[in-house]
């Protein structure tokens, strides 16, 4: 079972666009260096595409987690998303160099992929174990997390916290969700679930 509140969730997005900038910062260079040697010859590397690559990069893994694009959509369609949401306004002369730039993006994405989540993982851990996250939330720690670092909380743990019944829990979680403005977003789950190390 996952329960977030929605602006935890927007907390895990942001945790995750974080960590992409990071990590495509630190590996852009190279990373453009060793494609256009083996794969784009006849591309010039310029300062300005490792910025513009970064910028893709955190625009792809925003659509991807907002579920605007998915991420075994064929490379044109994260191509047309990102000249819509970053270059709008460029001439279509420019495409073809801003396509190569996102095409790039979504190389380097995929290469990072697991050091990304892994350092979303360890900024989320980190909030999750923080006074303003306890505060805020009065939330047990995190039993686990699924594939994209969402936190994952059992019911045991919240009757355990509490110390009522599971049956309890389950009836207060429904009558909250039923009266909040914002109410918990309670997700039953039979996603694959990573425990803290």
């Amino acid at each position: 079972m996952t329960i977030l509140k929605p602006k935890l969730k927007e907390k895990v997005h942001i945790f995750w666009l974080a960590a992409t900038a990071e990590i495509c910062q630190a590996k852009s260079d190279r990373f453009f260096k060793e494609l256009v040697k083996q794969s784009f010859p006849d591309q010039e590397l310029h300062k300005t595409t490792l910025a513009l690559i970064v910028d893709a990069s955190v625009t792809i893994q925003y659509a991807i987690l907002t579920g605007k694009i998915k991420a075994n959509q064929p490379i044109v369609v994260i191509q047309d998303y990102c000249l819509k949401v970053l270059w709008p306004d460029q001439p279509t002369d420019y495409h073809d160099y801003l396509n190569y730039v996102i095409h790039v993006a979504w190389l380097l994405l995929q290469e990072c992929f697991e050091e990304i989540a892994h350092l979303a993982q360890e900024k989320l851990s980190t909030y999750l174990d923080s006074k303003e996250f306890n505060s805020q939330y009065n939330l047990p720690p995190a039993d686990g997390y699924l594939e994209d670092g969402t936190p994952v909380w059992s019911v045991a743990s919240f009757a355990k916290k509490t110390g009522q019944s599971i049956a309890e829990v389950n009836e207060q979680l429904q009558q909250l969700s039923a009266e909040e403005e914002n109410p918990l977003v309670v997700i039953r789950s039979t996603e694959k679930v990573f425990t803290r190390h």
